[in-house]
């Protein structure tokens, strides 16, 4: 028998162990995606609630400003969780050249998302204050 030609026995077999091992990476890869894909559309929602109550601040009706500014709120808090998550993901799979590329860019607009919804939804207020009984 030639040297660099092993027994079959001593092949490493692939047990079901491993399979479960990649397929749990690649659920983890999968649901950061999604987490991240969500933050961005409850960040997007987070800056449009407010932009409409801004558009709509000289029709006759005044009610709903107050809910959907705590609607943007939250939404914003929501997207910011989701980065949280879609971090802590990627933690778990042990990506963390992945990490180490993009968590700056993650803080810098996480803090762009918190900023900007604060801004708006004090303008939103300095709008509608004449309104507040």
């Amino acid at each position: 028998m030639f040297f660099w030609i092993k027994p079959a026995r001593s092949r490493r077999a692939y047990g079901l162990e491993h399979v479960f091992q990649i397929v749990e990476r690649v659920v983890l890869m999968i649901v950061g995606g999604l987490l991240n894909l969500g933050s961005l559309l409850f960040g997007l929602i987070a800056w449009g609630f407010p932009v409409v109550n801004l558009l709509k601040s000289n029709k006759a009706s005044h009610k709903n400003w107050g809910i959907l500014s705590m609607a943007s709120i939250s939404a914003c808090a929501i997207s910011l969780w989701m980065q949280i998550a879609s971090t802590n993901f990627w933690v778990m799979a042990g990506d963390w050249a992945a990490l180490l590329d993009t968590y700056n860019a993650i803080v810098f607009i996480s803090a762009v998302l918190l900023a900007v919804t604060i801004l708006l939804n004090v303008v939103t207020l300095a709008v509608y204050r004449k309104y507040i009984k």
